[in-house]
């Protein structure tokens, strides 16, 4: 299934310049178009999910059943799956809101080379997203670079 000529390797191509602008930059609006594809090109690649490999032999499962095995023993990646569900029901699931912050300005710990003076770090559970972003954007990343 396709979405006019959006496919997933497409969607991921996408994916990896909102990574990019948004680690060069956080905002809320970048972490808005950073979070649904990070969230849901899962689905796009492995349609029927769990079940699609759930009674199989670990050996004989495809590229796409490991992928979406992996990113759902990734504590990050149901971190993504809450905000974004969060974001797209606008509703404070699993009492989010008391988990998330923003801090202003450039912090030890938390600055990255290239961070601007003036960057925002926005937090879930004391953890800086970017950080939480990244591991599941490589997980992603080492799916579509593996032939």
């Amino acid at each position: 299934m396709v979405f006019y000529s959006l496919t997933p390797n497409k969607l991921f191509q996408h994916l990896v310049k909102k990574v990019s602008e948004f680690n060069s930059s956080p905002t809320e609006e970048g972490m808005y178009e950073v979070i649904f594809p990070l969230c849901h090109l899962c689905e796009w690649i492995c349609p029927k999910g769990k079940s699609s490999y759930e009674n199989k032999d670990e050996k004989c499962l495809t590229k796409e059943e490991i992928l979406h095995k992996k990113l759902y023993g990734i504590k990050s990646y149901e971190t993504v799956r809450l905000l974004c569900n969060n974001a797209k029901h606008y509703n404070d699931r699993k009492g989010l809101s008391k988990r998330i912050s923003s801090l202003k300005g450039a912090r030890v710990g938390l600055m990255r080379v290239g961070d601007l003076l003036g960057i925002t770090h926005f937090m879930i559970d004391g953890e800086e997203v970017r950080s939480v972003f990244w591991e599941v954007f490589l997980a992603y990343r080492e799916f579509f670079d593996k032939p």
